[in-house]
């Protein structure tokens, strides 16, 4: 059987579309990075694609990662 990210299985998302092809993302601490020690909900579920200034992020907003 292989293997399936289930995020239906949590009570958040583990997994971000956003964070999670952001190169500063810390992929040890769940929704942490460079911006925020916790990225907010609003992020990370997806509804702001933090390309814009945030409340908090000191200047530092998503960029690809190199490698996606």
């Amino acid at each position: 059987m292989a293997n399936v990210i289930r995020d239906l299985d949590h009570d958040r998302t583990r997994y971000s579309p956003v964070c999670t092809f952001c190169k500063h993302e810390d992929p040890e601490v769940e929704r942490k990075c460079r911006a925020f020690d916790k990225i907010p909900l609003e992020i990370w579920e997806g509804r702001n694609l933090h390309r814009e200034p945030y409340p908090g992020d000191g200047g530092i907003r998503f960029e690809l990662m190199e490698e996606v």
